[in-house]
């Protein structure tokens, strides 16, 4: 039971401190995208859920470890990337209610790597608004 214990307060303690690093950065400067990306609250909430479902805290940790190469990443002027232009589904109040819209979005997917190992860190786009952190993997 002890390990249990320890296991989820290493969680919670890396979540905490990947949530205060994410927030003090805010945005950064994109040069492959010419732009800035944010890092708000959508794409920390990608890294916990995923269409609304808890992912494996596991998972959770394994993706809070790889924010700060993915900021790298993002701020590679020669990172490869690949573009794609589609329907993203949305979550969104109207009227006090949760309602999930479809919206235009582009998806850009910086390639990376760690230890030989590829990473790959999305930014996504809704319409017209602005560029952020989606999620990295």
């Amino acid at each position: 039971m002890k390990n249990k214990i320890t296991a989820y307060n290493n969680h919670e303690g890396t979540r905490g401190e990947t949530k205060l690093l994410y927030a003090n950065i805010g945005r950064i400067w994109c040069p492959a995208l010419s732009d800035y990306v944010a890092l708000n609250s959508i794409g920390f909430q990608h890294l916990i859920r995923k269409h609304g479902a808890l992912r494996l805290k596991s998972e959770q940790t394994r993706r809070f470890g790889l924010i700060p190469l993915a900021i790298a990443i993002i701020k590679n002027p020669e990172a490869k990337i690949f573009h794609e232009k589609r329907t993203a589904d949305h979550r969104t109040y109207h009227h006090g209610k949760r309602k999930l819209v479809s919206k235009n979005a582009d998806f850009w997917v910086f390639f990376g790597k760690q230890d030989d190992r590829p990473v790959k860190v999305v930014i996504r786009q809704l319409e017209n608004g602005e560029k952020h952190f989606f999620s990295v993997y």
